[in-house]
């Protein structure tokens, strides 16, 4: 861009959870940024605000204090920000995350989130056509955009440490439970969405047995999104004959936790034998970069940006394709020579997400 002088870059969103891919992402940025000497401030709409955030209603003033400017929108949602953005001054940047199309949330309780949803798809042209540069987090993402956006697009990866998390602590007791030789565990992290699709996670194991006598548990690591979804999971888990548990019972067929700790988080990355996702709509996909630098397999379906993401992976499917997708599942289980393969793949196709190159592509842009 050119800027000459150090400038001011502060970040936009409507909400910020610290723990969630945007939110990290954002905390990451922020530090980062501040220490390389910019002035550098995250901004937010809700009402309740938190570890360092400002209020979004505050930004257009501080901006007309401050000279060479650039505010960062992370957008994925519909909201009213949008009416800012458009006014604000300085140099304006959409960090476009994708947003899950509403006709995933039917029912009734969902009708907020997909109130929501189908604004944002209404709002991104204007956001675009009122951004000077938009940088999405994948290829699949920055198609979404770049109509609108002029060919003033960049694709930068999400900015998370997986070294990081790869080296944090774990659970040693539960680390030894999960990595239990006789039980392969199979293991979606993300909140349980519609979009997320773990009822054909369910599926696919129980199809698994009943042609195999080899004993697998699923373990989601994620709160529900809706209380109906909550039903579907775990009356289809009954349908299936699969035993359900929300809390940590080894005996179950599936695991469902809600919101784990980083520590057990950790853990189950190390212990885990498969990390599977049958989501129809992920924008990017951080678990499955996380679960490439924890060396564990990825079983996934190929749609929207996770072919992109994953690769050429030896276990992507077509979960439509029930046969063929209960092979591959098999051999991702059980296959170690498919997954030695798999494994030396993924070593060196990771390295493009590493949070330095993200780093040092956001200083590119500023340079």
């Amino acid at each position: 861009m050119g800027f000459a002088m150090r400038l001011s870059f502060h970040q936009l969103l409507p909400s910020y959870a610290p723990r969630d891919a945007i939110g990290t992402e954002v905390s990451l940025l922020r530090d980062f940024l501040r220490s390389r000497g910019y002035q550098s401030d995250i901004y937010c709409q809700d009402k309740i605000l938190n570890n360092g955030a400002k209020s979004a209603w505050s930004l257009a003033d501080d901006l007309a204090k401050q000279k060479h400017t650039v505010t960062l929108f992370h957008f994925s949602v519909g909201t009213e920000l949008t009416n800012l953005w458009s006014g604000l001054g300085g140099n304006r940047w959409l960090r476009y995350h994708n947003i899950t199309p509403g006709n995933f949330f039917g029912r009734p309780d969902e009708s907020n989130s997909r109130h929501l949803c189908n604004l944002g798809r209404l709002q991104l042209p204007q956001v675009a056509l009122s951004s000077d540069l938009v940088i999405s987090d994948s290829s699949y993402n920055s198609r979404e955009v770049e109509e609108f956006a002029g060919g003033r697009t960049h694709v930068i990866p999400v900015l998370r440490d997986y070294e990081n998390l790869v080296r944090g602590q774990i659970d040693s007791e539960l680390l030894k439970k999960i990595s239990d030789p006789s039980v392969a565990t199979v293991l979606f992290v993300g909140r349980v969405a519609p979009n997320k699709c773990h009822h054909d996670i369910l599926q696919i194991l129980a199809l698994h047995k009943k042609i195999s006598s080899r004993r697998v548990r699923v373990i989601f690591a994620g709160g529900y999104f809706s209380e109906s979804y909550q039903t579907v999971i775990a009356e289809f888990a009954k349908s299936l004959g699969l035993k359900l548990s929300h809390q940590w019972d080894f005996d179950a067929d599936v695991m469902s936790l809600g919101s784990v700790t980083n520590e057990e988080l950790t853990s189950l990355y190390k212990s885990a034998t498969l990390y599977a996702s049958m989501s129809e709509h992920e924008g990017f996909g951080v678990p499955i970069v996380e679960s490439m630098y924890f060396d564990l397999p990825v079983y996934a379906h190929a749609a929207a940006a996770v072919p992109e993401v994953l690769g050429q992976g030896h276990f992507l499917v077509d979960k439509f394709n029930w046969v063929a997708a209960l092979d591959v599942f098999e051999k991702a289980l059980f296959d170690e020579t498919a997954r030695s393969l798999e494994l030396g793949r993924t070593r060196a196709w990771r390295r493009q997400f590493g949070l330095e190159r993200a780093r040092s592509m956001f200083l590119d842009l500023l340079a």
